[in-house]
């Protein structure tokens, strides 16, 4: 998996452990990388685990998740919004 940018700068890289990753696996969404070098090293390790995983759901944009509110207050029904 490419990894693309992780949100924040506070993870660590799931490789070698820093704590400037500022990559995460772009598949999984859940391993952090401090740079490509240390993502295809720690391929080997998470590729089980990552092909395994669900993919997770791209964010919604700004104007889905505006949608869902503006629906949710129109109806009075917050269940599929507030996840």
């Amino acid at each position: 998996a490419n990894p693309t940018v992780a949100a924040g700068s506070a993870a660590s890289c799931s490789h070698c452990g820093t704590q400037r990753a500022t990559l995460q696996c772009s598949r999984c969404k859940q391993v952090n990388y401090c740079g490509a070098v240390c993502q295809k090293a720690g391929w080997k390790l998470h590729k089980n685990t990552c092909k395994n995983a669900p993919p997770r759901a791209p964010p919604l944009s700004t104007r889905e998740v505006l949608d869902k509110v503006l629906t949710a207050q129109r109806f009075g029904d917050w269940r599929g919004v507030l996840k």
